[in-house]
């Protein structure tokens, strides 16, 4: 026999809704204004100084030479300046050399706070985040979001990219190596950056229900295939985020709660499934995967992948035709886009991988 669980009782929604976002992204490092200013002016001052020497009657190759010389100081001109536009020379050079003074000191600025060395950080960043496909995006990097970027981070080869607006949390995905992007999650334009179309899965983990709201209806707008997992602080926003499009809705107050209570109450029962989930000391993993199109373990039964792809191995679990079946009988029939959880050693789980081609 099966047992068959509704996923909508697990759920108590269904994806939904949609969201837009306007435009806002904040980058990480940033040209400093006052050197674009300077420059801009430099090149203000070589353009008016040439066409002044123009009108003076020198050519204008002569006029673009003897404008840089009076900026740069160098000190050549052409024989036949008139008293006019040896007076105009004087002052571009007075002007120039102030100008000149201004973009040098920005420049050493954005050098010694390391601004340039942060811009190419953050294009480095940005073609990574180009390349990223199937991958986790985490919104929000407060303790929620640090600590599902820690137990991502401890699967390996799972990628993923956070986003916040804090810098003070952006400071710690930066101090522990990770690929983040400092901007509003809410706008559609920092969720393309962080290639939210090619993305497998988001966390919305921020402190706010409203964000993580936001989050949901933008992520779920971008790509409707998205796997969305949504912190709600408030039990009210648990219909919301659902209503926005969340595949699913963790409240960490309620999952304390129950937590505490089964320590209490049951303590080697907690104990043992954080060892199960964990691995610790059993030797197996527990593994979800997802039956792909065109794969060798289409349309074939429970029994013959087990005993053949797991060797060995168990299923535990298969979300079929949306419904969760946590007894699976050796005949069930898996077809494309079937959700299976397997447990097994490292070797069979891997083997497992390897007949369907997941890296």
């Amino acid at each position: 026999m099966w047992s068959l669980m509704p996923l909508d009782d697990l759920k108590r929604g269904a994806p939904g809704g949609s969201g837009a976002g306007s435009p806002n992204l904040t980058q990480i490092h940033r040209v400093p204004r006052g050197l674009i200013i300077g420059v801009a002016a430099l090149i203000v001052l070589i353009g008016t100084g040439s066409i002044g020497f123009i009108i003076a009657g020198l050519s204008p190759v002569d006029a673009v030479l003897a404008a840089v010389s009076a900026i740069t100081t160098v000190g050549y001109f052409p024989s036949q300046l008139s008293t006019g536009a040896k007076l105009f020379a004087t002052a571009l050079i007075l002007v120039g050399v102030g100008a000149s003074f201004y973009v040098l000191g920005s420049l050493t600025e954005f050098l010694v706070e390391g601004g340039l060395r942060g811009t190419w950080r953050q294009r480095r960043m940005e073609r990574d985040m180009e390349q990223l496909v199937d991958h986790y995006i985490i919104s929000g990097f407060g303790r929620v979001g640090q600590r599902a970027a820690t137990q991502l981070g401890e699967k390996g080869s799972v990628p993923f990219v956070v986003v916040d607006t804090n810098p003070a949390t952006i400071a710690v995905a930066h101090h522990r190596g990770l690929l983040y992007l400092e901007g509003d999650a809410t706008k559609n334009v920092v969720l393309e950056a962080v290639g939210v179309r090619r993305a497998q899965g988001l966390l919305a983990c921020a402190d706010s229900d409203v964000n993580n709201v936001y989050v949901t209806l933008s992520a779920r707008t971008l790509n409707p295939d998205l796997y969305i997992v949504a912190r709600a602080g408030d039990p009210d926003a648990e219909q919301k985020l659902y209503a926005a499009g969340a595949s699913r809705v963790v409240s960490p107050y309620t999952m304390a709660g129950n937590r505490m209570a089964h320590l209490a109450i049951q303590p080697l029962a907690a104990d043992y499934i954080d060892v199960v989930i964990r691995g610790q000391n059993l030797g197996v993993q527990i593994e979800e995967r997802v039956i792909p199109p065109r794969s060798t373990l289409e349309n074939r039964t429970v029994g013959d992948i087990r005993r053949r792809e797991l060797a060995g191995g168990h299923v535990l679990a298969v979300e079929h035709d949306q419904q969760l079946i946590t007894f699976v009988d050796d005949t069930l029939v898996l077809v494309p886009g079937d959700r299976v959880l397997v447990a097994g050693t490292a070797e069979q789980v891997a083997h497992f991988d390897e007949s369907f081609g997941k890296p």
